[in-house]
């Protein structure tokens, strides 16, 4: 396979679109939202506390102080999400740095290749790792073990995925993204597209890191040594760290490696977002019909 095989700009295209779909995601659940309530019999412009408070009917203010307490707790989630994230990413930074170690020749002249230098820090520790952390100046983190596990060919894939993430500075768009996310907890819809945002990131990288090195084989060959060896999977948006890149998702990678034109995997909807969507819509139906009759 060539690089041709695997298109980068259709990859970054998507994950550009991605992550501009989470706002509007955002801004459609609200505008569904105020949609509802108007026809509810509620004025926004009154506020939907104010509305909760002074409308007569029963199930109109039912209605609104449920909306009023959703949007309240996504509010307070998405803050704490927001500063949790912020404050475990960079305590995780500063062990990185308190545990970095001199870089070898070697990762050096790869580093200088793919115009990385004094953005790679290499730590000791004995999982094999890389992802690319910090908010507006990117480096990217690798542990000895990983360099040690990799052959040139495919540490250099590895660095050039990384690459790409320092470039688009993915570590601070995963920050929003996950803080979003979490404080749309209602919506599966921004759940969705966030779901969708992190797989086209990742399969940019690849191809940007394909499109460098000209031929597949050495990302690949990483991502089999390393499919089981990966303590830290998922480690982006599971274990409450706001970094890029790593590698995670191992089995969707290399399935986009061999067949570049299958179309990117949809996650599950929480069934937490299913449920309140559910519910909210409800209200907003039951207020239509109580209003029709």
């Amino acid at each position: 396979m060539t690089r041709q095989s695997v298109r980068k700009t259709d990859y970054d295209r998507e994950a550009l679109l991605a992550f501009w779909g989470l706002p509007v995601a955002a801004a459609l659940v609200m505008l569904a939202v105020a949609a509802g309530l108007v026809h509810a019999g509620l004025s926004p412009r009154q506020g939907i506390c104010w509305g909760a408070l002074t409308c007569t009917r029963t199930l109109e203010r039912f209605l609104a102080l449920s909306v009023f307490l959703m949007m309240a707790l996504g509010m307070s989630f998405g803050a704490a999400s927001f500063l949790r994230r912020l404050g475990a990413t960079q305590k995780l930074m500063q062990a990185a740095l308190q545990n970095r170690t001199t870089a070898g020749g070697d990762l050096r002249d790869l580093a200088r290749e793919c115009d990385l230098e004094g953005r790679v820090l290499l730590v000791r520790h004995v999982a094999p790792f890389a992802f690319t952390g910090g908010w507006l100046h990117p480096v990217v983190v690798l542990s000895t073990t990983l360099c040690d596990a990799l052959s040139r060919d495919e540490l250099r894939a590895i660095l050039w995925h990384e690459k790409y993430h320092v470039l688009r500075r993915d570590p601070l768009k995963v920050l929003l993204a996950t803080s979003i996310t979490d404080g749309f907890f209602y919506a599966p819809l921004v759940a969705e597209v966030t779901r969708w945002y992190e797989s086209a990131k990742e399969l940019a990288a690849d191809a940007w890191a394909v499109a460098h090195m000209g031929t597949e084989l050495g990302l690949a060959g990483a991502l089999v040594k390393l499919a089981r060896r990966q303590p830290l999977r998922g480690l982006t948006w599971g274990w409450g760290y706001a970094v890029a890149g790593g590698l995670g998702m191992g089995y969707m990678r290399m399935t986009r490696l061999l067949q570049p034109d299958l179309p990117l995997p949809r996650g599950r909807w929480p069934a937490r977002a299913i449920l309140m969507t559910t519910i909210a819509a409800g209200y907003v139906m039951a207020a239509l019909l109580g209003r029709c009759h």
